[in-house]
């Protein structure tokens, strides 16, 4: 998206210079999982940008798969399956998007269309059991890239969370419920409303 940028250092995005809030920030409003610890937490999202990372390297071709961590290779096993099993056409990886309506951005998993079907999906790549605030945070997805979106064929009609299990499967779950969408602009008020204190 022209005019959106994103710093690594803070994690912050820009939209036509103007900081704007992540999607992942603003989930954690609505989402924010206190029950996990730190000491879980961390090494959790360690391996989480790890496995994104290899999905890119592999979708790439740039894998020399000899030379992969043992501890990652169920989850390529995983990404493997779920590609060859169901046909999705991958059509973005690793995205930026945002919202020059709502003024957010982020950066979505996976965008792609399933065979003989409709419209596109919004998928959100996930390495634990906890799936919490994935329907709000492809929501988030799903309204940014639409906002872009040249025609109704390139909407985002569907959302899912993939999980990419560590014995080597996986499971696509569902994300239907309306109100998903509801949470995530809720979400954005209270950002706001913090803001303005």
């Amino acid at each position: 998206m022209e005019g959106l940028t994103y710093d690594p250092e803070d994690h912050s995005y820009r939209l036509d210079g103007v900081l704007v809030p992540s999607v992942s920030a603003l989930v954690r409003i609505v989402a924010p999982m206190p029950w996990i610890r730190p000491s879980v937490l961390e090494p959790a999202r360690e391996l989480g940008t790890y496995v994104h990372e290899l999905i890119d390297i592999f979708e790439d071709g740039d894998l020399h798969e000899p030379s992969l961590d043992e501890e990652l290779r169920p989850y390529l096993d995983a990404w493997k399956a779920f590609r060859e099993s169901t046909g999705l056409e991958v059509l973005a990886r690793e995205a930026m998007v945002g919202s020059r309506k709502l003024r957010f951005a982020g950066r979505l998993d996976l965008v792609g269309r399933w065979p003989r079907k409709s419209g596109l999906s919004v998928l959100d790549i996930k390495t634990g059991t906890v799936i919490e605030g994935a329907g709000p945070q492809t929501a988030g997805y799903a309204l940014a890239w639409n906002e872009s979106a040249e025609g109704p064929g390139n909407y985002v009609r569907d959302r899912f969370a993939l999980r990419l299990k560590g014995d080597g499967s996986y499971s696509l779950v569902p994300l239907r419920d309306p109100r998903d969408f509801a949470a995530f602009q809720a979400a954005l008020v209270i950002h706001r409303w913090r803001e303005s204190q």
